[in-house]
């Protein structure tokens, strides 16, 4: 079986890695990875990176024009031969926009399954995780704040969210690819864990999805990769964002969220996401145009603000 994982970045996506790493474990699937027989490999691993496993992990960039491996930001190759390089692999993670070479490359793959956080909670996480000391080494910016920071991308990154949540869902029944929820994960990990079982077709017994659990938990997983790995919570945004930057998100975000169930103010009850019974692609692109709409209607002017202010 050969899987491809995909979702935007802070969105639990090395958390999904480690289950999906441990179902293939704990079935006894082959394990095979390209990136962990070329040259790069061993000096990779003398590298500081952001987890511990991070040099060994196969991580494909899908774009319009080619795909490309990498490890982390440091270092990244195009892929000559796409069937030959899956066939070398069991279990791919991208953080890739859908876009039309998706269409080709997605088939290819046995199973695909896609993560969705609540952006802002993503927001959140990605204004902390620019600040560790792997990025700033890797990727050094000129931000000092990270509340400034979060303030300065939060519209923006709730339209990227919008962009990318929808292409995947706009695909999803085309290209079989299963949703899962980080929020529903952390509510019932059994339930979510058997509902990805049955998805991609693997039993296991009690004691296996026991030993999962316990190797995915998530204070374990902090404690060995600190920089990458937050402590495993939903809903950090309704404390952390100020009541402006609720608004600002729900803005751009706003249709989108309320098509997946999420809470759109904080004063709404806790409820946990969810794909409707009936979601057809005009939805979707209605709330991928919105986004789209509202940032540009908020950015432009800021933009020209600070380039008359620069002048």
């Amino acid at each position: 079986m050969t899987i491809l994982q995909a979702g935007m970045a802070k969105s639990g996506n090395f958390w999904l890695y480690r289950i999906l790493q441990n179902i293939i474990h704990y079935a006894g699937l082959p394990q095979r990875s390209f990136i962990q027989q070329q040259p790069i490999y061993a000096i990779a691993q003398t590298w500081r990176l952001s987890t511990e496993e991070q040099a060994g992990v196969d991580v494909m960039d899908i774009e319009a024009h080619g795909c490309f491996y990498r490890i982390s930001s440091i270092f990244r190759m195009p892929i000559e031969d796409l069937d030959e390089y899956i066939a070398q692999c069991s279990h791919v993670w991208t953080h890739s926009e859908f876009c039309a070479l998706s269409n080709v490359v997605l088939p290819k793959f046995d199973k695909v399954v896609y993560i969705i956080r609540d952006p802002r909670d993503v927001a959140l996480s990605m204004s902390r995780f620019v600040f560790t000391d792997y990025m700033r080494r890797y990727n050094p910016h000129g931000e000092t704040d990270p509340d400034a920071f979060l303030d300065r991308t939060l519209s923006l990154r709730m339209k990227n969210w919008a962009e990318h949540v929808g292409g995947y869902l706009k695909a999803r029944q085309r290209l079989n690819i299963h949703v899962v929820f980080y929020e529903r994960l952390l509510h019932d990990f059994n339930a979510e864990l058997g509902r990805l079982l049955a998805y991609l077709g693997v039993t296991l017994s009690e004691e296996d999805i026991a030993r999962i659990r316990q190797d995915v938990d998530f204070a374990a997983m902090h404690s060995a990769n600190p920089q990458h790995v937050p402590k495993g919570k939903a809903g950090q945004w309704r404390q952390a964002l100020s009541k402006r930057q609720q608004r600002r998100a729900r803005r751009v975000a706003g249709p989108m969220l309320k098509l997946l169930g999420y809470p759109l103010t904080a004063a709404d009850v806790e409820r946990l996401p969810s794909l409707p019974a009936r979601l057809t692609t005009d939805q979707i692109d209605r709330a991928v145009r919105y986004a789209r709409l509202t940032w540009a209607v908020e950015e432009v002017p800021r933009r020209i603000f600070r380039y008359l202010r620069g002048k």
